[in-house]
This record gives C-alpha cells, structure tokens and sequence, in this order.
C-alpha cells in the first residue's frame, strides 16, 4: 500500500539516497585510508585510490550521450554475447545505472544463438525487462531493497555473469560505500535459514567477497560497526551451516568469502573449504599486511599451456610493487577486449615506476588497445619523453613504436 501524508495524499516514494554520492567519497578519512602508501602512485589521490580498492569499483557519470536513451544503451550493451564490454563498463551514465538496477530485479531471459556476426549465445530481452528499463528516475527505498533480496538469491546471467557480480559497486557508484554495505548488509542480516538454503551458493559468494572493497571505503569511523555486523552474519551462518538439509546447497564458498573479508591475509587456517596453496590469486584482495605472501602467489610463473587469471592492478599495491609489474609483463595478453586492455593501461599509468611506463610500451607495441596506450603517453609529455627516448635507443621492437609516439608529442 502506498504511504499517505496528513492530508491523506498518496506520497511520493521514498529515495534511496542523496545524489552525486561516490565510492571515494570519504578520500583519506575512509577506513582504508591508513593503507595509503604515499608516492606509490604519481600524486596523493591516486595514492588514496589505491588504498581504497582501486579499480575495484564503478562510478558514476553525468552528461553522458548514452542517458538521451538509457534504456536504447543498455540493451546495447546486453547485446554482447560474452559480455565483454559490460564487464569493462566501470564509468556508468547516470540514468542508464538507475534503469540496470531496476533490471537486475528480474528474471533474465532465456539463451538463444544470436546470427553473425555474433555467432554466440545472446539474451533477447522479455517484456518484463523492456518494462523495467523504460522506468525513469532514481530507485525507491523499496526497489532497491527488492533488487538487493532478488539478487541475494538468484544468479543470473544479466546480474552476475555479464556484471560479473559486480552489482554492489554499482548500488556504491550512486548512493556510497556507507549506504550501500549497509543496505546490503540489511537485508543479508534479515535472511532466514529457509532463504539461505534456497539461496544459490554463486549468487552470494562474489557479492559477499566484493562487500570488503566497500568497508574500506566508508568512514573510518563507521567501519567498527559494520565490521561487527560481518562478523556476527559469518558467525550466525555458520551456526546454521551444519543444520541445513539440502545436499545442492554448499554454504562453504559464501563463509569463505566472509572470512577472507574479515581475515584479509590470516585467512589460509580459517578457510571451510582450504586451498592446495593456502590462498588463491583470487583470494588476495583484502591481504594488506603481508606483500611477500601476495608476491608469492600473484607473481607465480605459470607453464605454457596453464590458464592464469588476468592481472590485477591492485596485486601491485598489496605486493612488491615491480615485481607485480614484472609478472604483469608476462600475463597482461590475457586481458580479453580492446575496452579492458585500455583500462588496464589507465590503471597501470597511475603507478610510479618505469617498469610501469615499459608495460604500456608493450602494449603499443601489439595489442587490441595499441592505439590508446600510445596516446596514454600524450597526456603528460614531459613525464614520458626522457622514458621514450631511452626506450627508442634501445635494440628492441620496442624502439621503433617509441620513436613514433615521440614524434607525436608537442
């Protein structure tokens, strides 16, 4: 039923939350903002940015042209078969992120083989989708939670596989870090033992695990409190853990993620479901006290026909920063799409090192996003001139993109 004021008049929906909110919000007053590792990256912000999580996060942008039909765009991006260029959105115009979170509330559609030039699998949308992207404006309170419940027990392609799983950075993007965990953390907190036995184990593991990106990012001085409320979530869970009757339902991954949240690099012992090698590349995002440990297991040589992950930029802070970058030289060719490879390069721009400079060179040498590291180089000339002209006398392949990028700068 519809909320009345004194005059019996049906009121408006309640919003969720204050626009122009940002994961980076708080800067240095965040929790992770004793994790700042001063000259790490080229200027204090960016210091901030790695110590809150970057780039693990979305944001939120206005102006874009893509809002003069948000719901148009956003079938645009569904469109992908694989969803690469979804995975690659970290930049969201602002009303195309107001209709996906409505959508991520309901049922994806069913799988057809799309016609060439796709040749994959694509999701047609159904009616119900078309109707929820055509809803214009910031989420109610009520949708939101409705979204975050629907979410918490439901994998599906549109929410997790296409987004990855990402969908609590995307709620962070527009309301912030603290209004976000604490919703989320609402409804989690609300579930019964019936709900998370039904739940699917995916649905929760990856929202569970990216929620420890959004504690370092509220406020110092709420992250006490909302640490607290994981901590006693994982305890509940695990009380409940032993009593559930359902042979299809692992709840392991789900308190794993939890504790790997809680327990950063003290996880190994902890874990309900332990590791062949303790921890996994995966696994390292919250290890920020123990740079050998995240060196050991990021910067593993992989064999020739073995299938690592692709690197991840924030393994260079929690690490020793040029040997990460090192065993990014010899991994970033798995980056799928042109789109990552082009944020990959932004990301590794922010870090201070030359080894940093000569992993970009690479990938302007050959790769899907040549063309935008060799501009990357453009944007502080001075920075990159006395690394090109080095680089150009040197006997490699890499001399001759070097002299061409030279030529290019003012």
């Amino acid at each position: 039923m519809s909320a009345t004021d004194n005059r019996g008049r049906t009121a408006p929906p309640r919003r969720a939350s204050p626009a122009k909110a940002s994961p980076l919000s708080h800067g240095s007053d965040a929790a992770g903002g004793r994790f700042v590792r001063p000259g790490f990256a080229w200027s204090h912000a960016q210091d901030v940015r790695f110590a809150l999580g970057w780039p693990w996060m979305m944001r939120v942008v206005d102006g874009d042209p893509a809002d003069e039909d948000p719901a148009a765009a956003l079938f645009g991006y569904m469109a992908d078969p694989w969803g690469g260029r979804f995975r690659a959105l970290r930049r969201w115009p602002r009303e195309m992120a107001h209709r996906m979170l409505r959508l991520l509330a309901t049922p994806s559609p069913t799988a057809v083989m799309g016609p060439p030039p796709l040749n994959g699998w694509v999701y047609p949308p159904t009616d119900e989708n078309r109707a929820a992207a055509a809803i214009a404006g910031e989420p109610s309170e009520d949708e939101l939670r409705a979204m975050v419940r629907y979410k918490l027990g439901s994998y599906s392609w549109w929410g997790d596989a296409v987004l990855n799983c990402r969908w609590p950075f995307l709620i962070e993007a527009l309301y912030g870090p603290d209004r976000a965990l604490s919703l989320i953390l609402d409804e989690l907190e609300a579930m019964s033992r019936a709900q998370l036995e039904r739940a699917q184990p995916q649905a929760l593991q990856r929202p569970l695990y990216l929620l420890g990106y959004l504690l370092l990012r509220v406020h110092r001085d709420a992250e006490a409190g909302l640490r607290a409320r994981l901590a006693a979530l994982s305890a509940k869970w695990v009380d409940w853990s032993g009593t559930i009757d359902n042979p299809r339902f692992d709840p392991r991954q789900s308190l794993d993620a939890l504790t790997l949240v809680l327990h950063g690099g003290r996880s190994a012992p902890l874990l309900r479901n332990p590791r062949a090698r303790g921890l996994y590349e995966l696994d390292l995002a919250f290890v920020v006290d123990d740079p050998a440990l995240v060196d050991r297991v990021a910067g593993v040589r992989y064999a020739p026909n073995d299938h690592p992950p692709q690197p991840d930029v924030r393994h260079c802070f929690l690490g020793t920063r040029d040997a990460m970058l090192e065993a990014f030289g010899r991994r970033w060719r798995r980056i799928g799409t042109a789109e990552e490879q082009a944020d990959f390069v932004d990301d590794v721009g922010e870090i201070q090192s030359p080894r940093a400079l000569d992993l970009i060179l690479d990938v302007a040498v050959q790769s899907r996003a040549k063309a935008h590291a060799a501009a990357w180089f453009g944007r502080d000339p001075q920075r990159s001139r006395a690394f090109l002209e080095d680089a150009a006398r040197e006997p490699t392949q890499k001399a001759a993109a070097a002299k061409k990028i030279l030529a290019t700068l003012p």
